[in-house]
């Protein structure tokens, strides 16, 4: 299933975060356009990146999606990008660090740590850069 095919009524948040802006659904850097890009670079489809998963091929891709949403969505905050992932804010920092930490050290100890910063920053560039 691509993002595109996701309807947004799929992404219904089961709860409401009050400090959290929503974030664009659609446009240039926006989280459907995300979740296809990483969808098209390691294969993980769309339904395994909002999964509770816990299979480290799924996981790494689901970390790379929330870094890229918090990075290249301009409005993107915490609780935002949680909200998208129906997630806590905190499993979104932590993700976040991690792929910060590879693209400063490459490998740290993370499970491909050095390829998941590449493919991180290859799709930043895509999806027309990162947010500072």
């Amino acid at each position: 299933m691509s993002a595109v095919e996701l309807a947004p009524q799929a992404l219904a948040l089961p709860y409401e975060t009050p400090r959290a802006k929503p974030l664009p659904l659609a446009g240039p850097a926006s989280f459907y356009r995300i979740l296809e890009a990483v969808q098209r670079s390691t294969g993980v489809e769309t339904a395994m990146l909002l999964s509770t998963s816990r299979v480290q091929w799924f996981a790494d891709a689901r970390h790379v999606a929330m870094w890229l949403a918090y990075r290249c969505i301009p409005s993107a905050s915490y609780p935002g990008v949680a909200a998208l992932f129906k997630r806590d804010h905190t499993t979104i920092i932590s993700a976040v660090r991690k792929i910060d930490r590879a693209i400063q050290f490459g490998d740290t100890g993370v499970t491909n740590g050095a390829a998941l910063a590449r493919r991180a920053q290859k799709l930043a560039a895509e999806l027309g850069g990162m947010n500072e």
